[in-house]
Parts: structure tokens; C-alpha cells; sequence
């Protein structure tokens, strides 16, 4: 049920959003009948989990295959009249062979006889995982934040900041928050302190400390003929 789904989800770290309501060809009323991601899938900490819910079962109906195998697919959608179509193989985290995607949505109606299309996980896929905050760190806690979040330290390049004290970073390659997968380098700037004030030149000033432009009051030695 939706309650017990929410109960375990959160167990997990995960949440969970109702969505449809749908006609179901396996699952009585009231308990879920598919969900997207579908289980299996390796998702990160705080992954929204979206179900739909059965109205009761019906005939006609076609059934979720996601997270099958897609040789016990094969004989399973036989058993409610339908066939398995063509199976394609992609890029997937889930385990090889476990059927990803399909042509006709779960829950829809199709003439009997109607074949079902499938992408199945070749399991060569990376774990998705989301972005840590980084600016404001020291260079050697966003290294570490980088690392302990499941992705490579990229590029550490150093400029001038009037912002940030020196070592702080002031710039990361990818937002906070999105979704990369495992094992990505991120790059980041860090702060090397504020520019260097300019050396006074001293113009205007007279360097022996004389009246600068006063002519003397006798250059020759003398006003007497």
C-alpha cells in the first residue's frame, strides 16, 4: 500500500509521491502497481520515488514489466494475452537484462495480441549522485567533500579573489545539487588571496628633497659689475 510504501522508502532515505490512478491487469485496488524509478534502479539519498495506484484489476490491461527480467517478461505478458516485442539493450545502472523501459505504458488498455517493446540494462551504467556545495569550503574540505560524495577531484586552479581569504574555493564546475555520475571529476577555483596593492610611485615628489622648479638667487656667484 501507499503507507507502507512511504514507511520503507523513508527507511531508505527516499521519498515517496503518489501519481496515477490506474486500472491494473495483476494488483488488486488500492495497492501500487508500478513506480518510476523502477525497483532496481540505483538511485542517490533523497530520490523521489513516484507510484501509481491500482483501481482494481481489468482485463485488457497492460501489465508493468520494469525491473523483470526480460526472459520471465516473455511469459508473463503471454499470461494476459500479450506478446514481447523487440528488445533493445541500453546503458543502464540496473542489473544486465532487467527490463528498463517499455513501449506501452502499465496500465493503459491494447487488443489482445498486442506486442510489447523493451529496453533492457546491458548493467554498464554508473550510479547517479548529486553535487555537493563546495564554495566557501577550504581547498582541502571541498577535496574532501568531492571524494566522500563519490566523484574525482578534476582541475584545482588558484586565482585572485577580493571576495574569498586565500585557499577558499571560490568557484565549482557543476551546480550543487545536480546529478552526475559516480566517479566524475569536478573542477574547481580557489581563492589566492587579494591582489596585491600597487607600490606608490612617489610622483610629484623631489627625491632630494630640495624646492623643486626654484632657481637660485645668483646662478653666476654675484650681481656686482
Amino acid at each position: 500500500t501507499l503507507d507502507e510504501a512511504r514507511e520503507k522508502a523513508e527507511e531508505s532515505g527516499l521519498v515517496i509521491e503518489e501519481g496515477d490512478e490506474v486500472y491494473s491487469a495483476d494488483q488488486e485496488e488500492g495497492l501500487i502497481t508500478s513506480q518510476t524509478p523502477s525497483a532496481g534502479a540505483k538511485v542517490g539519498e533523497g530520490t523521489v520515488i513516484t507510484v501509481n495506484i491500482s483501481l482494481g484489476k481489468k482485463d485488457g490491461v497492460v501489465p508493468s514489466v520494469l525491473g523483470m527480467d526480460y526472459k520471465q517478461a516473455e511469459e508473463y505478458l503471454r499470461s494476459f494475452g500479450f506478446e514481447l516485442g523487440i528488445v533493445k539493450t541500453v546503458t543502464s545502472t540496473q542489473p544486465i537484462d532487467t527490463i528498463v523501459s517499455q513501449s506501452v505504458k502499465a496500465g493503459s488498455t491494447a487488443s489482445e495480441g498486442t506486442a510489447i517493446d523493451v529496453e533492457v540494462s546491458d548493467g554498464k551504467g554508473k550510479e547517479m549522485k548529486t553535487v555537493p556545495t563546495l564554495v566557501g569550503l577550504s581547498v582541502d574540505q571541498a577535496k574532501s567533500e568531492i571524494e566522500k560524495s563519490g566523484f574525482s577531484i578534476g582541475s584545482v586552479n588558484y586565482e585572485e579573489s577580493t571576495e574569498y581569504a586565500q585557499n577558499i574555493v571560490t568557484n565549482q564546475q557543476y551546480q550543487p545539487g545536480s546529478e552526475l555520475e559516480e566517479g566524475t571529476p569536478i573542477n574547481i577555483v580557489v581563492s589566492k588571496g587579494a591582489p596585491e596593492p600597487e607600490p606608490d610611485s612617489g610622483e610629484g615628489e623631489n627625491q632630494d628633497g630640495g624646492d623643486a622648479g626654484t632657481p637660485s638667487d645668483n646662478e653666476d656667484g654675484g650681481q656686482d659689475q
